[in-house]
């Protein structure tokens, strides 16, 4: 929402203070005057109303649908929250340039609510790089095809990916850079307990 646009809440009072003084001892005009304020003032509620909702920050249910046909992308069976993460993270990915500051963004986004994000730069058999997500719980499929999608059409060109979700339990080895992010048990569980973490 554009941030000159303000909310007026007293037209009423705004009309009578600016009635010429010799007209305000009217009765007639007093009530044309706070009337046609009055109207207005509903005029400018409901303008301000629709202003508001359909603003992408407050968007829900059509208004967020609105918004996703805009950036070509369907709602599908993801709920509001869901569905402003992914239009969020597209909104970043359609003004990228590929950096790596840029990619953690979204993919922190696209995985939200997380816990941590490593990021590692491989050079062998060829250039790529590997997100990890540490989340509570796994993300759902349809949620998950998403993000790998939108992560494809971000990275640069000619350097390969992996995304991987790791969620409580996971199975990890003492020196993983994100033991020492984890609360409240600082370390990973071992292989008998351990949960696998999977590719996005």
């Amino acid at each position: 929402m554009p941030e000159d646009i303000v909310f007026i809440p007293n037209h009423r009072a705004i009309a009578y203070s600016r009635t010429l003084s010799t007209l305000r001892d009217k009765p007639r005009i007093n009530a044309l005057v706070r009337a046609l304020g009055h109207g207005a003032q509903l005029f400018e509620d409901e303008a301000f109303g629709v202003l508001v909702s359909g603003a992408f920050e407050v968007a829900i249910g059509h208004d967020l649908d609105v918004w996703g046909a805009w950036l070509g992308e369907v709602r599908g069976s993801l709920t509001d929250l869901e569905y402003r993460r992914i239009l969020s993270a597209k909104i970043l990915a359609n003004r990228t340039l590929g950096s790596t500051a840029e990619l953690v963004r979204i993919f922190a986004l696209l995985m939200d609510p997380v816990l941590a994000i490593a990021y590692v730069e491989h050079y062998e058999p060829g250039p790529y790089f590997q997100f990890t997500a540490y989340r509570h719980e796994a993300v759902s499929a349809n949620m998950a095809r998403r993000v790998g999608r939108i992560m494809r059409q971000v990275k640069p060109a000619g350097v390969g990916m992996k995304l991987i979700e790791a969620t409580d339990g996971w199975f990890g080895f003492i020196d993983d850079p994100a033991v020492l992010d984890r609360t409240p048990d600082p370390y990973p569980e071992p292989l008998d307990r351990g949960r696998l973490a999977r590719y996005l």
